[in-house]
């Protein structure tokens, strides 16, 4: 017997769905998905019990409050992503815009948050062609208070006043940790990053995708509660999924026959 419970397949939701369609559990996110899985799961002829629920362990719901010492907080953090902005132009005007908000807010510290120092992992499929330690030097007149940092995504998150992210999924650990977030997509030669759109169409609802004066400005908006409740699961996913598993044990046993031979099928 073989027993599974994968998550949703992101980048061809098509192919990914019919692939799921012998899975005893499918959870999906956003919860707008699920109707879309049954409208194509309808099609399928061979589909017998399946549990389709809602729910990424990635994307469960933020915490009812924020953090307690929220307001107190003086780090704002820029969550760098490996492959984008794809240009030296398009980095350095992430880099100059973090230097102008450490300059207008000397009270603050701004971060750079490295994926990794230019050093490591550069066998890696993600290879970051222009690092920021090197764009740092080229920066003319930095700010002290401008800093990088190779930090763990949680130790961050502990003192993050602020998260600031163009097309990294960073951003779904600042709104789940109850920080405020900026998505900002306006950044020079956007228009040839081919993370761009996928990242504007995930968050056209959120209310998050942040203009460059608000983001030089530190005008941070609070997410959409509906894009919210669409892309982030309750809390209680893993009791849900055991749920799921109870009960594909105690459901009756199902016989498929194939061309008059029977055949025992445990997978739904």
């Amino acid at each position: 017997m073989r027993y599974r419970l994968p998550w949703r397949a992101r980048f061809f939701p098509e192919n990914g769905y019919f692939r799921r369609r012998n899975c005893d559990g499918v959870y999906l996110f956003p919860a707008s998905e699920i109707p879309v899985y049954e409208r194509r799961a309808a099609t399928w002829g061979d589909r017998m019990w399946q549990e389709v629920g809602f729910g990424h362990p990635t994307f469960l719901a933020p915490e009812a409050l924020p953090p307690e010492d929220l307001a107190a907080r003086r780090d704002i953090y820029f969550f760098t992503q490996a492959l984008s902005p794809t240009t030296r132009r398009g980095r350095m005007h992430m880099l100059a815009a973090m230097a102008a908000i450490a300059r207008a807010n000397p009270d603050r510290t701004v971060w750079i948050k490295l994926r990794h120092l230019p050093h490591e992992n550069q066998k890696h499929l993600h290879l970051e062609k222009y690092d920021y330690p090197g764009l740092l030097k080229a920066l003319p007149d930095a700010p002290d208070n401008l800093k990088l940092t190779a930090c763990t995504m949680d130790e961050a998150l502990k003192t993050a006043a602020l998260g600031i992210t163009c097309t990294s999924t960073a951003a779904i650990d600042v709104i789940r940790a109850g920080a405020p977030c900026m998505v900002h997509l306006d950044f020079v030669d956007n228009y040839v990053d081919p993370l761009v759109e996928p990242m504007r169409k995930l968050f056209a609802k959120s209310g998050l995708i942040t203009p460059l004066e608000d983001m030089l400005n530190l005008r941070a908006a609070a997410p959409n509660p509906e894009w919210v409740a669409d892309m982030f699961c309750p809390r209680d996913l893993g009791a849900r999924v055991l749920d799921t598993v109870t009960r594909f044990n105690d459901r009756a046993f199902q016989v498929e026959v194939f061309g008059g031979a029977k055949k025992a099928a445990f997978i739904a």
